[in-house]
């Protein structure tokens, strides 16, 4: 079995929120070890957690979406590395009010990436 895509979902949580990991899916390809994510586990504060998302068929992209949830409300992210793996794409979806994210995006090639996804706290003014 030859992996023909990759993505690496690491999630860094910066944040003093406990991540409860709500739902996972690979909508293309599969989940390679150590396995899917598991539905209650939890991502710690500033804590981080890594999985694995593969196509092994030629012509299938490796596609799919993690979705947190934490007091703040709910935190999602969805990649797809499609047979052009140079139209890599991504999207974070964050309670915008309480929780900022960066987003890095590397890899030795375009069949393979990375994605590294860093909560960040929204830093609040003080009121007056």
């Amino acid at each position: 079995m030859r992996v023909q895509r990759q993505v690496d979902v690491v999630l860094q949580n910066h944040t003093q929120e406990l991540l409860a990991i709500e739902d996972g899916l690979n909508v293309q390809g599969s989940w390679a070890a150590p396995g899917p994510p598991k539905t209650g586990a939890i991502v710690a504060k500033q804590g981080s957690g890594k999985w694995t998302s593969i196509s092994t068929e030629e012509g299938i992209a490796a596609e799919g979406f993690i979705r947190f949830s934490c007091t703040k409300g709910y935190i999602q992210i969805h990649w797809r590395l499609p047979r052009e793996a140079d139209q890599f794409e991504f999207a974070v979806h964050t309670p915008e009010e309480d929780i900022a994210f960066s987003v890095r995006v590397s890899g030795a090639n375009y069949d393979f990436r990375v994605l590294l996804v860093t909560l960040l706290p929204v830093h609040k003014a003080a009121k007056k």
